[in-house]
């Protein structure tokens, strides 16, 4: 794996790319390349010293986002800590405590006759009356099913 980058190296690396490319820009004779050189050149060093300005900010506020995310992931850690040990607790007592028999529901003052089911039978049979053969005839025979809606 490589090793990382450090500003001071890569500002170092940047100085003796700018003093190369400097040398080359004084050696040359056309000036139409000289002149393109010595822009490339200007647009550098503007790079660079916008760099040396911005560089420290970015990495004092990643700094310190870091440090503020630390601060909170700390106190969630401690509240949730604590909320562990205090389900720890209650789970302890709850186990510890002796188990209370379930309490049933109360009872309404209705009363409910035990042959009540009995008693709707007799009278859905009276009043509907018992299927007799006549009235399941056209439904006993095996035919297609459309025979069956008429």
């Amino acid at each position: 794996m490589a090793e990382p980058l450090n500003f001071q190296s890569v500002m170092a690396e940047l100085t003796n790319f700018q003093n190369a490319i400097g040398e080359i820009h004084a050696n040359l004779r056309s000036v139409k390349h000289k002149e393109i050189l010595g822009d490339m050149l200007d647009e550098i060093r503007s790079a660079r010293a916008e760099v040396e300005v911005e560089f420290p900010k970015a990495i004092n506020l990643i700094e310190d986002t870091a440090q503020k995310v630390m601060a909170e992931a700390k106190q969630e850690l401690a509240k949730n800590e604590q909320m562990r040990a205090e389900l720890d607790r209650k789970v302890a007592a709850s186990k510890a405590a002796p188990q209370k028999a379930p309490v049933p529901p109360p009872k309404i003052g209705v009363k409910v006759d035990p042959a009540l089911g009995q008693t709707l039978r007799t009278e859905l049979l009276e009043r509907f009356g018992l299927q007799t053969d006549a009235n399941t005839a056209k439904f006993s025979k095996i035919r297609e099913a459309w025979q069956d809606w008429g």
